[in-house]
C-alpha cells in the first residue's frame, strides 16, 4: 500500500504550524485538546481538525468530507512520442471525463516530482508549469465532416508538444542539454532498473519540470503529472452571477470545507467538547478504493487514534464506537443544475436550479448517503444559518435547500458518502439469534453470491442445515419476476443463488457432483468457479491469436476442463511426464528452449497437488520469454476438515519470487471475476449480497464490487477478532456464527 508519509502540523492559531510527527509515531504525547492539526497522506488527501478543550474520547466529531481530484488526462510513465514531424506526449484518462472537451485547449501540466538531493535522499516537490505547452487539435473541418464528434482515446487523444525540428535546433544550441547528456551518460555507468526520465519522456519536458522544482534535470527521478487547462477561472454572466471554471467538481466543496473550518475557529475551542474536522480525499473519480481514498483507513484511523488519547484518568474501551454513534458527517460534492437545453435529463419534481440553495442528493440505492435524520439536521442548520444572499425569505436568517433525485431511466452518480458510511459504521451487525434482523437483512437482496469451502462445507462434510437454508432462500419472495440465468434453465421465483468459489481444482461439472453428494440442490449454471473465470477471461477478454495462444497450466484437471470448454489449447497441468525430479538434461533443454512450447503465451497457476521444481522452472522460462502471468486465485490457505491447508497462492508463490512478477488473479477479490458474474447473470449489484468466510477475498470482493451487502460466516478462515473493534481494513455488513442461522426461527 503506497502510504509513504502522514505529516502532522499543530499550532495555537491558523497562522502558526510546526511539523511534529509521522504516521508511525504515537499521538498520545502530540495531540492536545484546544489545538489544531493538519494531516496529509500521499500529499493528495488532507485531514484537518481542531480539538475542543473539553474533548474526551467518546465525545462527538463534526465532519465534512469532500474530494480533491477531478477527471483529467495523466502523463504516461513512458510518454515520449513522435509522429510526422510532431512531438507528442502519451497520456491516459483518469476517471470518467468528457474527453472531447479537452480538444483545442491551451494545456499545461502540474503534479509532483520525486527528486534525489545532493545527499542521496529523496524528496517530493509540487510542480506547476504555468505556460501552455500542449494542445490536442481537432482535425480540420474539411477533412472530417462527421455529424457527431468521435475519436479513439488511445490513438487520437495525444497532445502535441511541439515540432521535432524545433527541438533538434534547441538541442544543438543549448549547452544545458549537452550537460544533461553528459550527466545521463555518467549515470549510465551505474545500473538503472528503469530508464531515466529523460529517456522515457521528451528531455525538454523533464527540464521544464526540473526548473519548476528548482533542481537539475538529472536530479528528477520520477514524476506524476496531469494535464490542466491554463485558462483561469472567472466571474461571468450579465450580472456577474456565474462562475466559469474547470474542476469545480470538487475543488469548490474542498475550498468551502476548508474556509468553513477556518472561520469556525473564530469561536473559542475552550468550551468545546467536540472535534471539528474536514477530510478531503483523493481518487473519488475512480471509486475511492486506494490507500488515500475515502474507502481507505485514513479517516477511521484518525478517529480511532483520537479516541485513544490520554485526556483523562479513566480508560474508555468503547470510546471509538461511542464517538461514531454520536458524530455526524456531511459528504459535500457538487450537484448538477437543470440544463436549459436538456431539461428532460432531470426528474420533473427534483430539478436543482442555479443559486436557489444547497442541494441534498438522495438515492434509494444509497449511491448518496443522505437519509431522513440527516435531512432534518441539515434543515435545522440551514434555518439557523446566516442568511444567504440569494434567499427569497424576509427572515433575518436561513439558507434555502433543494432536493435532488435522479430519473429511474438514467444512471446515478455517487460520491464518498457511502464509502465513509460503510468504513465508519460502528461495526458489523450480528444476526445470529435475531429472527427479525435476519428477515430484514434477507429482504434487502434479490441475489446471494456464496463462497463454498468454509461456508457450505469443510472438506467432504457439509455444515449442518446448509441444504435447508439454501432452499429457504430459494423459496423466499424476492424480485416479482422469475429469476433465470442466461441459458434460462433456472426458474426459481425466490432469491437467486450463485456459487462463487476460488477453488480451482474442480470444474463446474465436478462441483455439481459435489453438491449432489451432499444433497444440496444446485444447477451447474449457478456455479462460477475461479477456473471457469480464468477460461472466460482468456477466451473472451484476451482473445489471443494463434500461434501464441496456448496456456501453460500449473494446476489440476479442473482448470484443464474449463479451458477445454472454451476451446483454449493448453500444456502442462496433469501431464504425468512432468511429475518427476528435474535432471541435468532438463536444465539444458529449458535453457535452449528445446523443452518449451513456442506457442505458449500465458502461464496460468492454480492449486497444484503435484507442484515440483520442474514445473516451476518451465513456468519461469515461459514468463521470461514474455508470457502473461495469470492465477485462478492467490488464496494462501484452503479450509478443509476443520483446519487449514496451503491454497493456490502457495503454487504461484515460487514463480512470483523467482520471476519478480505478480500474476493477475482472476478469482475473488478480482473485479474481473465480478464483471464476468454480472455479465452472465445480469444482476443488480445493489440488490446482491456476498456470503463468505474470508475477509480478504469474499468480503473484500463484495465491497470492492459495490454490492449492496456482505455477510461473513464464522465457520471458515476469518474470526470476529479480525473485523470487530473499529478501524479495520475490511468489515462485513453483517455476520453469523454459521450459515444455518439464517433459517433459524
Amino acid at each position: 500500500m503506497s502510504r509513504k508519509r502522514l505529516d502532522i502540523t499543530e499550532g495555537d492559531d491558523h497562522r502558526k504550524a510546526v511539523a511534529v510527527s509521522k504516521e508511525q509515531q504515537s499521538w498520545s504525547s502530540v495531540i492536545k485538546p484546544g489545538r489544531k492539526y493538519i494531516l496529509t497522506r500521499n500529499a493528495s488527501s488532507i485531514v484537518a481538525f481542531a480539538v475542543g478543550k473539553k474533548w474526551r474520547p467518546g465525545s462527538p466529531i463534526g465532519m465534512i468530507g469532500a474530494h480533491t481530484d477531478s477527471c483529467c488526462l495523466r502523463v504516461k510513465p513512458i510518454s515520449k512520442k513522435q509522429s510526422d514531424g510532431f512531438l507528442q506526449v502519451g497520456v491516459e484518462t483518469y476517471g470518467g471525463g468528457l474527453w472531447h472537451t479537452w480538444f483545442d485547449r491551451d494545456l499545461s501540466i502540474a503534479g509532483r516530482a520525486i527528486i534525489r538531493t545532493k545527499t542521496g535522499a529523496f524528496q517530493q516537490r509540487l510542480v506547476q508549469i504555468k505556460k501552455p505547452i500542449l494542445r490536442i487539435p481537432t482535425l480540420a473541418v474539411h477533412l472530417d465532416r462527421q455529424e457527431s464528434f468521435s475519436f479513439n482515446k488511445e490513438s487520437q487523444l495525444f497532445p502535441i508538444a511541439g515540432l521535432a525540428a524545433a527541438e533538434l535546433n534547441r538541442r544543438s544550441e543549448d549547452r544545458d542539454y549537452e550537460k544533461l547528456e553528459k550527466e545521463q551518460s555518467d549515470s549510465n555507468q551505474n545500473y538503472e532498473p528503469l530508464r531515466v526520465p529523460s529517456e522515457r519522456h521528451h528531455p525538454y519536458l523533464v527540464e521544464l519540470i526540473a526548473k519548476e522544482a528548482e533542481v537539475s534535470a538529472s536530479e528528477v527521478v520520477d514524476f506524476e503529472m496531469v494535464l490542466y487547462d491554463t485558462q483561469k477561472a472567472c466571474i461571468g454572466g450579465l450580472n456577474d452571477e456565474l462562475i466559469f471554471s474547470a474542476r469545480l467538481d470538487n475543488l469548490e466543496m474542498s475550498y468551502c470545507s476548508a474556509i468553513g473550518l477556518i472561520e469556525s475557529l473564530g469561536t473559542s475551542l475552550g468550551n468545546d467538547s467536540t472535534v471539528r474536522l474536514i477530510a478531503l480525499f483523493d481518487h473519488e473519480e475512480i471509486g475511492s478504493t486506494s490507500a488515500q481514498g475515502a474507502a481507505s483507513t485514513l479517516l477511521p484511523a484518525v478517529i480511532k487514534r483520537l479516541c485513544t488519547l490520554e485526556t483523562s484518568a479513566e480508560e474508555n474501551a468503547s470510546a471509538y464506537e461511542e464517538t461514531l454513534s454520536k458524530s455526524f458527517l456531511v459528504s459535500a460534492d457538487m450537484a448538477h443544475s437543470v440544463h436549459p437545453n436538456y431539461p428532460g435529463k432531470h426528474e420533473s419534481d427534483h430539478r436543482p436550479e442555479m443559486n436557489k440553495g444547497t442541494v441534498l442528493k438522495i438515492n434509494a440505492n444509497v449511491r448518496y448517503a443522505t437519509n431522513s435524520p440527516g435531512i432534518v439536521l441539515i434543515q435545522e442548520m440551514a434555518r439557523r444559518a446566516k442568511k444567504s444572499s440569494t434567499s427569497p425569505s424576509k427572515a433575518e436568517t436561513g439558507v434555502p435547500l433543494q432536493l435532488f433525485v435522479g430519473r429511474n431511466d438514467t444512471s446515478c452518480g455517487s460520491t464518498i458518502g457511502s464509502h465513509l458510511g460503510l468504513k465508519m459504521s460502528s461495526g458489523s451487525q450480528y444476526l445470529t439469534g435475531d429472527p427479525s434482523a435476519i428477515a430484514e437483512f434477507i429482504e434487502k437482496f434479490d441475489t446471494f453470491l456464496f463462497d463454498c469451502d468454509g461456508v457450505l462445507w469443510s472438506g467432504s462434510q457439509s455444515f449442518e442445515g446448509t441444504a435447508e437454508t439454501l432452499e429457504m432462500l430459494r423459496n423466499k419472495g424476492g424480485c416479482p419476476v422469475s429469476f433465470y440465468c442466461t441459458c434460462q434453465q433456472l426458474t426459481s421465483v425466490g432469491k437467486r443463488l450463485v456459487f462463487v468459489s476460488n477453488n480451482s481444482t474442480k470444474s463446474r461439472e465436478e462441483y455439481k457432483k459435489k453438491f449432489d453428494s451432499m444433497n444440496i440442490n444446485c444447477n451447474v449454471e449457478e456455479i462460477f468457479g475461479s477456473s471457469y473465470s480464468a477460461a472466460i477471461y482468456i477466451s473472451r477478454k484476451l482473445r489471443l491469436s494463434p500461434p501464441k495462444n496456448k496456456v501453460y497450466v500449473l494446476g489440476v484437471a479442473g482448470i484443464e476442463t474449463e479451458l477445454d470448454s472454451e476451446s483454449i489449447p493448453h500444456v502442462g497441468g496433469t501431464d504425468e511426464s512432468l511429475r518427476r525430479e528435474m535432471t541435468g538434461d532438463d536444465y539444458e533443454k529449458i535453457a535452449s528452449g528445446e523443452m518449451l512450447d513456442p506457442d505458449v503465451g500465458i502461464v496460468l497457476t492454480g492449486l497444484d497437488f503435484h507442484v515440483n521444481y520442474l514445473k516451476i522452472s518451465l513456468g519461469m522460462a515461459y514468463l521470461r520469454r514474455g508470457a502473461m502471468f495469470l492465477a485462478t486465485n492467490i488464496d494462501t490457505t484452503l479450509p478443509s476438515n476443520k483446519t487449514l491447508f496451503p491454497g493456490a497462492g502457495a503454487t504461484s508463490a515460487p514463480l512470483i519470487a523467482a520471476s519478480g512478477k505478480e500474476p493477475l488473479a482472476l478469482g475473488k477479490p478480482s473485479q474481473a471475476m465480478m464483471d464476468a458474474i454480472e455479465g452472465k447473470f445480469k444482476l443488480d449489484r445493489k440488490r446482491t449480497c456476498m456470503v463468505g468466510d474470508r475477509l480478504n477475498t469474499d468480503i473484500q470482493f463484495g465491497i470492492e464490487g459495490g454490492l449492496g451487502g456482505t455477510l461473513l460466516v464464522l465457520t471458515g478462515v476469518s474470526t470476529k477478532e479480525d473485523f470487530l473493534g473499529g478501524g479495520k481494513e475490511v468489515v462485513p455488513m453483517a455476520y453469523v456464527d454459521k450459515l444455518a442461522d439464517l433459517a433459524s426461527k
